[in-house]
């Protein structure tokens, strides 16, 4: 992977780059919020603050040095889970001490859902209401949120979903607040330290996925190598026909 592309954009991704965006958003004075405050047809939260939502794509074990860190400086987060994931089960062992540690933690519980195989708008909404209530049940807490898995290919930023539950990829939160998500290791051209420091940027989400963050800075596919062996899979039963290409053309993920 392209490093000096990296640390252009905004930092090597490790916890202790993490920790340091962290840092700075406290200093400038953002507050951690959930989605429950967005909901209904209130008035946006004054002052600056930040929506920050963790997908669980992969693997759930990354969630633990993530929300640790988080928990230690007063922070509080959105974790996403599926309950369908081709890669974890919602009812393992390792996926059930995940999400009671970041409740137990006071972190957020979200439903991530995967609806690019869906062509009928009211079956997702069906779906997603049954998988919420699923992990509503199974973990005897709210879900105010959901987010939807790899949304640029099927779109679904205009579903209005059931019991008044949040869509993050609904126009709010891209028309009134600033979108940034660590996507592929790629921050799109988008650097946080600078918009935290700088406080232009008053509302911000903030996507970052755990198994992204190590200790030490690794290319995207050494980390993509790594989880097919966990999983005992091939690559590409993991990655998007598009980003196979990459990897196969460069090694480095650009989208």
């Amino acid at each position: 992977m392209n490093s000096q592309r990296i640390d252009r954009t905004s930092g090597p991704f490790t916890w202790e780059t993490y920790n340091l965006y962290l840092d700075a958003a406290l200093a400038s004075g953002y507050r951690f919020i959930g989605f429950d405050r967005m909901a209904g047809n209130a008035l946006l939260p004054e002052g600056p603050f930040i929506l920050l939502r963790h997908d669980i794509d992969y693997d759930p074990s990354w969630v633990f040095p993530v929300s640790r860190l988080e928990v230690k400086k007063g922070i509080q987060a959105t974790y996403f889970f599926q309950t369908d994931s081709k890669f974890y089960r919602c009812h393992s062992p390792e996926t059930r001490v995940a999400i009671e540690e970041v409740l137990a933690q006071g972190h957020w519980l979200g439903l991530h859902f995967d609806a690019n195989a869906i062509e009928d708008d009211e079956k997702i909404l069906d779906l997603v209401e049954e998988a919420a209530a699923e992990l509503e049940t199974r973990f005897a807490t709210s879900i105010a949120a959901v987010s939807f898995h790899m949304p640029t290919r099927r779109p679904v930023q205009h579903l209005r979903l059931k019991n008044n539950r949040i869509n993050t990829y609904s126009p709010l939160f891209f028309e009134s607040i600033e979108y940034v998500s660590d996507s592929n290791q790629d921050w799109r051209g988008k650097d946080l330290l600078q918009l935290v420091r700088d406080g232009h940027c008053r509302r911000i989400q903030l996507l970052i996925h755990p198994i992204w963050w190590r200790e030490t800075h690794t290319p995207f596919h050494v980390k993509i190598a790594e989880l097919a062996a966990k999983l005992g899979i091939p690559v590409e039963d993991i990655v998007t026909a598009e980003q196979l290409a990459l990897l196969r053309g460069d090694g480095a993920m650009t989208l």
